[in-house]
């Protein structure tokens, strides 16, 4: 085997195979960043749901004349949280 033998196969390295494996491992990087900040946007919104739910419902024990709507919102809230959980 010849030392032109050796090399044919592979692709020449141009300048910008450096560029392309950097590019790749910044999107890698960024999908992930991207996953966990979805993640910690879901608990939160469940968070924000469930105390608006048991606020309206809670709300609907004291105030005797808009209770059932308030009551009727706060549990449409809490079924929709839990229709969306995980």
């Amino acid at each position: 085997m010849t030392t032109a033998t050796i090399g044919a196969h592979r692709p020449a390295e141009s300048r910008w195979t450096p560029a392309r494996r950097e590019l790749t491992r910044w999107r890698a990087k960024t999908a992930n960043a991207t996953r966990a900040a979805a993640a910690r946007a879901m608990d939160f919104r469940r968070a924000v749901l469930t105390v608006t739910g048991f606020g309206f419902v809670d709300a609907s024990a004291y105030q005797v004349t808009v209770g059932v709507g308030l009551l009727v919102t706060g549990a449409s809230v809490l079924v929709l949280e839990w229709l969306t959980s995980e």
